[in-house]
């Protein structure tokens, strides 16, 4: 059946709501491990990047009330789990994000030196020997922030201490053997500076959709985009569309990014929230993704 325009529009409406998470997460995960020119490139996955500085306006000798530290590392499970540990500390605060931005507490879990295993949903082997705990997640590729809170320079001293043992390895190494052979991928897609608001976001999302794992509760909404011509993996195409089903696509976008924009005005800080929270509260989610400390913004 020909999509109309009018059918065209409202589909893209809804659709970059829907995608609008995995898509701006997806540019901050190339940003920050896939393209080392940019000014946010933290060194690739399984990197940790810990940000030590305390309070601008105190130094940690004028004061006990101190900034949190907090690190994050970008992790790559497309084709094998990851095991993480990190050392004790009891004012930690840690979540691990998938690229839809739902977020799973942590916190207690691998803190105390005890391994965690981090795999795909997709994910079908057991959990090995020594390993008694793990986290399933909806994305092959995932973002562990970790954050401690010193009580005064002492306490300050140790978190830097605690933050330079923390450890990232692929299943396969942690249990020494050899590497798993990885399938040849397809190449990451290029994130151009204003994809979040040109036509250009619908070729991430297609791309994005390449990473995740179709949860049954999206199925209805990844049936309505592909109307448009976004599917997991493949190429979108704007040229298969009469003119004025792109210009309906374009102004569908337009309309989304109005309303995010001003619902965006009111919303605080996001609590991360996993899948179980949100639901089928897509807007919502659209706006906690808005709302993060390290979001790009749409305008």
């Amino acid at each position: 059946m020909k999509l109309s325009p009018r059918q065209a529009r409202a589909t893209a409406e809804l659709g970059f709501v829907f995608l609008y998470p995995l898509v701006a997460n997806y540019r901050s995960m190339y940003a920050a491990a896939v393209e080392p020119t940019s000014p946010s490139f933290a060194g690739g996955f399984g990197h940790w990047v810990h940000h030590r500085a305390v309070s601008e306006r105190q130094s940690s000798t004028e004061s006990a009330h101190l900034t949190t530290l907090w690190s994050t590392a970008w992790i790559d499970i497309r084709h094998e789990p990851c095991v993480l540990i990190l050392p004790a500390v009891a004012t930690r605060s840690a979540h691990l994000f998938d690229l839809w931005g739902f977020g799973d507490d942590v916190s207690g879990l691998g803190w105390g030196g005890a391994p965690v295993l981090i795999a795909t949903d997709g994910w079908r082997g057991a959990l090995p020997p020594r390993l008694s705990r793990s986290v399933r997640v909806e994305t092959g590729v995932v973002r562990c922030d970790d954050r401690v809170r010193p009580s005064g320079p002492v306490d300050l001293e140790a978190a830097r201490n605690f933050q330079r043992r923390y450890r990232l390895e692929p299943l396969s190494m942690w249990q020494g053997r050899s590497p798993t052979t990885a399938p040849k991928c397809a190449a990451w897609e290029p994130v151009e500076r204003d994809s979040l608001i040109t036509m250009g976001f619908w070729s991430l999302a297609s791309f994005a959709l390449s990473l995740t794992h179709p949860h049954r509760d999206d199925r209805q909404l990844l049936d309505r985009v592909a109307e448009i011509g976004v599917v997991a993996g493949e190429r979108w195409d704007p040229a298969r569309f009469d003119s004025d089903v792109r210009d309906a696509i374009a102004d569908g976008m337009d309309a989304a990014v109005t309303e995010l924009m001003r619902a965006a005005d009111s919303v605080e800080k996001p609590v991360p929230s996993s899948r179980a929270e949100l639901e089928h509260d897509y807007f919502a989610r659209a706006l906690a993704a808005l709302a993060a400390p390290d979001a790009v913004g749409i305008t």
